[in-house]
């Protein structure tokens, strides 16, 4: 896939992550769930690879002369989706871009080793990272743009539902008595109540 895409891919991972952050706020669970957005955005990106598709952002000729400009492309279709990324989640930036780096990673290892040679030994997903993986399955051209553009368009739908979910979602209760994962303040509050 193309890099937004996959950019994507990992500002929803990482959002995923955020809804277990929500529901325990430990400081220790940060941590946890950082680890997972990187995760769980490596794991976006091979399977969003699998599907039958054309890396047609990166083969356009947008930087004639400059070495590496298939890289440069990359970085041009792909800040607006970070940037995107970002500002619907601005409260969590580090476990967001964990997320993104995820969502990137096989591709940065994938230009470790094809294009700075990187030993093999380094590379953790050789199936990805040893070849080239644009694959178009035998679709044209437009229906391969046409599935990307539709997985692109879910991803960023699913992450503006994310973006605004409630502060209290799945029961981590954040109302204005600042009662955020402290069972005894809860109590307190819900006594008060009464």
């Amino acid at each position: 896939m193309n890099p937004p895409t996959h950019v994507m891919s990992g500002v929803v991972a990482a959002q995923a992550m955020l809804l277990l952050r929500d529901r325990f706020p430990q400081r220790w669970m940060t941590g946890v769930c950082g680890v997972a957005a990187f995760g769980a955005g490596v794991a976006a990106h091979l399977a969003l690879d699998a599907v039958p598709h054309n890396n047609w952002t990166l083969a356009q000729n947008w930087f004639p002369g400059v070495a590496y400009a298939w890289l440069a492309n990359a970085a041009v279709v792909a800040t607006p989706f970070l940037i995107f990324g970002l500002v619907i989640e601005r409260r969590h930036w580090v476990i967001l871009l964990l997320g993104v780096l995820g969502g990137l990673y096989p591709d940065i290892e994938k230009l470790g080793y094809i294009d700075f040679n990187l030993p093999q030994a380094f590379v953790l997903f050789p199936s990805h990272s040893l070849k080239v993986s644009s694959h178009d399955g035998g679709w044209s051209l437009w229906e391969c743009v046409l599935v990307e553009a539709s997985i692109l368009i879910s991803l960023l739908g699913v992450a503006v539902a994310l973006a605004r979910r409630p502060v209290h979602f799945l029961g981590a209760d954040l109302s204005a008595t600042g009662a955020a994962g402290n069972p005894s303040a809860r109590k307190s509050s819900a006594a008060a109540v009464k």
